[in-house]
C-alpha cells in the first residue's frame, strides 16, 4: 500500500469523473450569455517524465507515459491503465462559432465540495504539474 494515498491526504477537489450535465448547467450560468461546448480530453502533464506519481487531487496513483496521465481501472476482472479524462469547457460567441485557438476559450472543470468551478486551460497546465510528485519505484 506504499503507492496508495490515504483519503485524508487528498484535498476535496475532483478533476475527473465529473457529471457532464452538471458541468454544462453550471457553465451556462457562469459564462452567460456565451454558448457552451463541453468535451472530455486527456490529462496532459507538460514536462513530467514517465513514471508513477502521487497526485494531490487523485486518490490512486497516477501513471505518466509520454506526458499523458493514466490510472488503473478494472475491466472484465483485469487491472487496466486508461487515460485520465478531464472535462473541458469551450466558451463561444454562438453555438456555431469555430474555435481557432483553444487557449483563449478553453477551461477545465473541477469540483470542490460539490461546487463546479473552472480554470483556464493554460493555467491548469502549470497548476497540475505542481500537484504531482514522482514516486520512487
Amino acid at each position: 500500500m506504499e503507492n496508495a494515498i490515504l483519503k485524508s491526504e487528498v484535498i476535496d477537489l475532483k478533476i475527473m469523473e465529473l457529471s457532464k450535465e452538471q458541468v454544462q448547467k453550471q457553465a451556462e450560468k457562469t459564462f452567460a450569455p456565451k454558448s457552451i461546448q463541453v468535451e472530455t480530453g486527456s490529462l496532459f502533464l507538460r514536462g513530467c517524465v514517465d513514471g508513477t506519481y502521487r497526485c494531490e487531487v487523485m486518490e490512486k496513483p497516477l501513471y505518466v507515459s509520454t506526458s499523458l496521465g493514466y490510472h488503473e481501472v478494472m475491466i472484465k476482472g483485469n487491472k487496466t491503465r486508461v487515460k485520465v479524462e478531464i472535462t473541458l469547457v469551450f466558451i463561444k460567441d454562438t453555438p456555431y462559432s469555430t474555435i481557432y485557438d483553444g487557449s483563449t476559450c478553453c477551461y477545465v472543470a473541477m469540483e470542490e465540495a460539490g461546487e463546479i468551478t473552472y480554470m483556464p486551460y493554460e493555467k491548469f497546465l502549470d497548476w497540475i504539474v505542481q500537484k504531482v510528485q514522482l514516486q520512487k519505484e
